[in-house]
């Protein structure tokens, strides 16, 4: 009995044998990805590097993006019995950081994938030189549209942010639906992110009825943001939108809550009152408010309307001090319209006394008094 069975386990073995013989050899392995393949020997790591900006002003952007990484592999662990290595290039956030970060990458044959870049401008140049040493890269804050477009598009190349279009025209609608804002000023640092998002921004602020005052630029290093920011207090905006990397945006934000220190030499009640709202002013002090905020631009001609309509003697007294010292200093012209001629004749250096729209007598302000202004200005 015991002879039987092991006959049949040999017919058996044999007949598995010969099954084994007969099955088809497994094919090679066949690359048909358009930027390649790579294999990973047994025991050797998978490589994926970064490419972000983790040095300089903008090292918040990539140092962000860098440790996200980390925790990825930290809760990954293992990939299908390979550790995961990690190394990486600083980018700049610049096309010349990006160009050089990508040729380094390029030259290590180990990397599997690149994770980055931050900035658009660097994704422009870094990703035809990936592509062609046979890198995926995928990016976690590019946001340029054309970065994917069909026309434009890298192969390889992948991202997980959203782009400008959507950025600027959501930001666009917050502001004129939301907040009710209908006057709007952009600055740029010049590039491609910031471009892009001011721009979209003002196509859809404007589509939606909304008026773009003034549209500026700065250079990413730049640090005194002041005569930008009094060219855009000139044009009156109720936001000013500034879509600029961080450096930039620091000084952008700082430097728009200062307060010029001529206007409080001018004003000293507004810098005892500085923490109150201007709606909670007396007259006198708002006025002395309206005059600093259009000193606030340093223009070139001031144009002041009636200032002592409704003002208490002494502030009369305390802007006219004002308007004198500010003609003294000869940097801008001062145009005052007024009816109250001892406070017009006490400024004036010429005058011109206007009719039913019509000039009707002009001269110099000294003979204001021995020409017969105040009996042609008087009611």
């Amino acid at each position: 009995m015991n002879k039987r069975r092991l006959s049949g386990l040999l017919v058996l073995g044999c007949f598995g044998a010969l099954l084994a013989a007969c099955t088809p050899a497994a094919k090679p392995f066949e690359c048909t990805d358009k930027i390649g393949c790579m294999t990973i020997a047994p025991g050797a790591s998978v490589h994926i590097a970064y490419a972000l900006v983790v040095a300089g002003p903008d090292a918040v952007l990539g140092e962000d993006s860098k440790r996200g990484v980390e925790l990825a592999i930290d809760d990954k662990g293992m990939f299908r019995g390979h550790k995961i290595e990690l190394t990486g290039e600083d980018t700049g956030c610049n096309a010349e950081g990006g160009q050089a970060a990508a040729q380094k990458l390029a030259a290590d044959k180990t990397i599997v994938a690149v994770i980055g870049t931050s900035c658009s401008s660097e994704a422009r140049v870094a990703a035809p030189v990936l592509r062609d040493a046979g890198f995926t890269m995928i990016s976690p804050s590019n946001t340029a549209p054309d970065l994917t477009k069909p026309d434009k598009h890298v192969a390889g190349y992948m991202r997980t942010a959203h782009n400008d279009e959507l950025q600027g025209a959501v930001a666009a609608a917050f502001a004129y639906t939301t907040k009710g804002i209908e006057k709007a000023a952009t600055i740029h640092d010049g590039s491609i992110y910031s471009q892009s998002l001011a721009e979209v921004f003002a196509k859809k602020f404007k589509e939606l009825g909304g008026e773009i005052v003034a549209g500026e630029a700065v250079q990413p290093t730049d640090t005194d943001m002041r005569p930008v920011l009094t060219n855009i207090s000139a044009a009156g905006p109720q936001l000013i939108y500034y879509p600029c990397f961080t450096s930039a945006a620091a000084f952008i934000t700082s430097q728009a809550k200062e307060v010029p220190e001529f206007i409080y030499e001018l004003f000293p009640v507004l810098l005892q009152m500085k923490h109150r709202r201007g709606g909670d002013l007396s007259g006198g002090q708002q006025q002395q408010l309206a005059i600093g905020r259009a000193l606030a631009s340093r223009p070139r001609l001031l144009i002041l309307d009636e200032p002592t309509e409704g003002i208490q003697p002494s502030v009369i007294k305390e802007i006219g001090a004002v308007i004198k010292k500010l003609a003294e200093r000869g940097d801008m012209a001062i145009l005052l319209v007024e009816q109250f001629y001892d406070f017009a004749a006490e400024l004036a250096d010429q005058y011109l006394v206007m009719s039913r729209g019509e000039i009707v007598q002009q001269g110099r302000g000294e003979n204001m008094e021995s020409e017969g202004v105040r009996g042609l200005v008087t009611i």
